[in-house]
């Protein structure tokens, strides 16, 4: 076997293909196939991977919940991880590693027959200040009077909905590194020293919430109806 062949999949997690397309064209011309008619097997993270890893679909491996069973008591069966293609390959002498940013697919969930397994959970951003938003609120539209503030008026509310959602867009912000940047930092020290043959999982994050729309007033509005 040639020790210069490597085998790399990436999973982005959560990307919409509405939103893959330009991705899809970069990826074409260094001549990636696309293919069109790919449907998840589950609407979750650990059955899919799972089949992704397997071939089977989660009736046939048996890791998905049901009215009994549910998250966080579904783990990797250990009979089927044997069928991974990660062990299949270790077998005929590859170096096979786990680089996630996904909770699930973790060696807690099962996923742990790996030659190298390396996880970094992303943090999320930190807590929006309510308090600090709300006196934001109150300084920069509402009127003071002699006892408390006046109400806005809907001509005034109208005026300010700019200000107000750019605010919530600022404390709700999402991170943008969710580990993709350690878990390529450590992919390519893996290409450049291991020797062997290589098999790479990576299962990055950025794409993962917060599940916007394309106008993300909708999505700012619900965040601000939750915090009220």
């Amino acid at each position: 076997m040639r020790n210069n062949l490597n085998i790399i999949l990436i999973v982005l997690d959560c990307l919409r293909k509405d939103y893959s397309i330009e991705l899809e064209q970069s990826l074409s011309k260094k001549g990636f196939i696309v293919y069109d008619r790919v449907i998840a097997p589950a609407p979750w993270t650990i059955p899919s991977v799972i089949s992704i890893l397997t071939g089977y679909y989660p009736s046939a491996h048996g890791a998905h919940e049901t009215p009994t069973r549910k998250t966080p008591y579904i783990h990797v069966p250990r009979k089927v991880s044997e069928l991974f293609i990660s062990k299949l390959l270790s077998r005929k002498g590859f170096f096979t590693c786990l680089l996630s940013a996904n909770p699930f697919v973790a060696p807690e969930f099962g996923f742990k027959d790996f030659s190298y397994v390396y996880t970094v959970v992303p943090i999320r951003s930190p807590k929006p200040n309510i308090s600090k938003f709300l006196r934001f609120l109150r300084d920069k539209f509402m009127r003071p009077r002699k006892s408390g503030f006046k109400s806005l008026s809907v001509r005034d509310s109208e005026s300010i909905h700019h200000v107000v959602f750019r605010r919530l867009r600022d404390l709700i912000r999402p991170r943008e590194d969710k580990g993709a940047s350690m878990l390529l930092k450590v992919a390519r020290e893996i290409l450049r020293n291991i020797r062997k043959p290589k098999f790479l999982y990576i299962h990055l994050m950025e794409p993962h919430e917060p599940y916007s729309t394309v106008d993300d007033r909708e999505f700012f509005t619900c965040q601000y109806i939750n915090i009220v």
